[in-house]
């Protein structure tokens, strides 16, 4: 019947799915408005203020929806997830603990506080974090290729390799963890197995532009020059604005006397 909360709520949440978010919030404001009490909705119209960026709004609807049940896990993870958008990053960390207090075998509040803890440069505490969130789901392809970046980021390229491996083994699609190999192998000058990767990665996404910036840096440092202003060419046709590739693509230009070429981007100076 049009006066039951509950309705509105489920109204709300698939409203959302539909990527409906002005309908799905009023949905909810619905839902709230019949059942002032109604702890769930407020952290639905959480999700999906968060959805519009009002991270604000978002935080301020997740603090009702606590007040309202506070031994809720999900809504301070969701919480957690707004903060972390935000940069707040001790505050995200505080809430993926509490979210954890309730609910000890929460492997996604595990994983998303390893991100944060990386971010902080806390490398050996996000590791530590990523193997909590794996022992609790052993398939977490995303935790894996999390702490492959940590273990990188700590110049332990050779375990990073192994946890990027144990990603793809779980997702073979993991386009980002075939990319994030071929940057290892590109650190550590195994330009083969570098390209390799990266391809890989392009296979599976290739409408993703830091893709073709890696291959464009494997070529460079391969000295195949015609190939890496290719790779840079297609970066710019996927990102206009982006910089970095134009300068390396100029650059590699300039080194095979093609001015042609650089004078067409003259336009850049």
């Amino acid at each position: 019947k049009p006066d039951y909360a509950e309705a509105y709520n489920h109204m709300g949440i698939a409203l959302h799915k539909q990527e409906k978010i002005d309908e799905a919030i009023t949905a909810y404001e619905k839902a709230i408005s019949l059942k002032p009490d109604y702890a769930e909705a407020y952290n639905h119209m959480g999700i999906a203020l968060h959805k519009q960026q009002k991270r604000e709004d978002a935080i301020a609807a997740y603090e009702k929806a606590i007040s309202l049940n506070p031994d809720n896990s999900e809504i301070y993870y969701n919480m957690g997830i707004t903060l972390q958008r935000q940069e707040k990053l001790d505050e995200s960390i505080t809430a993926y603990k509490k979210a954890i207090s309730f609910k000890p075998d929460y492997a996604e509040a595990y994983n998303n506080m390893g991100i944060v803890l990386s971010h902080q440069g806390k490398l050996e505490d996000a590791i530590r974090t990523y193997q909590e969130a794996i022992s609790l789901k052993p398939n977490h392809a995303e935790a894996y290729n999390n702490m492959g970046i940590a273990l990188k980021n700590y110049d332990k390229p050779e375990e990073a390799i192994t946890a990027y491996e144990k990603a793809i083994s779980l997702r073979p699609k993991y386009a980002q963890a075939f990319y994030n190999l071929g940057i290892v192998f590109l650190d550590l000058n195994k330009l083969r197995e570098a390209e390799i990767y990266t391809l890989k990665a392009i296979e599976i996404n290739p409408n993703y532009a830091d893709f073709h910036y890696n291959l464009g840096a494997i070529h460079q440092k391969d000295q195949k020059l015609k190939e890496s202003i290719t790779a840079y060419e297609k970066v710019l046709s996927l990102d206009p604005n982006n910089s970095a590739a134009r300068t390396q693509k100029l650059f590699q230009q300039s080194h095979i006397c093609d001015w042609t070429a650089v004078d067409a981007d003259s336009s850049y100076f």
